[in-house]
């Protein structure tokens, strides 16, 4: 690593000044020069570094300084480096922009549907989310010829980690949990069709998305099951 003298190059342990070279235009070679540490270890007496620099410049040891720090920085720029990743990062940007104005960066709802044990059961939740955004999440349960006993929706606990919860509709008449499970049981209403919603957000912070499930119980059996995922983006 070089350092950097002005004029003069002396040690401490020398008084003894030499001279500057005769005839030697000291303003050829500029009052700031490198001179790399190792030359200067080896010097016994203080010597004036104009008088150095015509032996120095020529073994490659010295060079004059650039008269500002930011001289280089234009190539630097230049490089076929820069130019990739400045290339890349206006890509990624592009990406962005146009993700937003499409809506992929917003919430983005989904519907899936699954039957068994004489029931049919829809879930509308958030498939795309973002921390702090309202979001929907609706249970609709059918059952031709209506319902003729409780309604017991089981629900993956561990989903509810990335939920504000504002309120249920309609609230549940009696609730346990159990085995990473939330055991919500509901009065049979008039008719074929059952509705269970929640007034929930994402909550503020959350970075990562979060799977769930939701059932409707058959005694102790589910008797249909809906698999689902969450994403969340920044």
């Amino acid at each position: 690593m070089p350092i950097v003298v002005r004029g003069r190059v002396a040690r401490e342990d020398a008084p003894v000044k030499t001279p500057v070279a005769p005839g030697l235009d000291a303003a050829s070679v500029g009052p700031w020069c490198y001179v790399r540490l190792p030359v200067l270890e080896q010097l016994k007496h203080p010597v004036d570094i104009h008088l150095l620099s015509p032996v120095l410049c020529q073994r490659g040891e010295m060079e004059n300084r650039p008269d500002s720090t930011l001289d280089d920085v234009g190539e630097v720029a230049r490089s076929k480096g820069v130019e990739r990743l400045r290339t890349t990062a206006a890509a990624l940007l592009v990406l962005v922009l146009v993700a937003g104005i499409l809506g992929f960066l917003g919430v983005r709802s989904s519907t899936a549907t699954a039957q068994g044990g004489g029931y049919e059961l829809d879930l509308t939740y958030p498939r795309i989310a973002r921390a702090g955004l309202d979001v929907p999440w609706k249970v609709t349960v059918h059952r031709e010829d209506g319902f003729d006993g409780e309604i017991v929706l089981a629900i993956d606990t561990s989903y509810f980690e990335i939920l504000e919860m504002r309120g249920r509709l309609p609230e549940p008449s009696a609730e346990t949990a159990g085995d990473g499970l939330a055991y919500l049981t509901f009065d049979p209403p008039p008719g074929d069709e059952f509705t269970f919603a929640l007034d929930v957000r994402i909550q503020a912070g959350r970075q990562w998305g979060e799977s769930g499930s939701v059932s409707v119980m058959d005694g102790e059996k589910s008797a249909v099951t809906i698999y689902f995922d969450t994403w969340l983006v920044p």
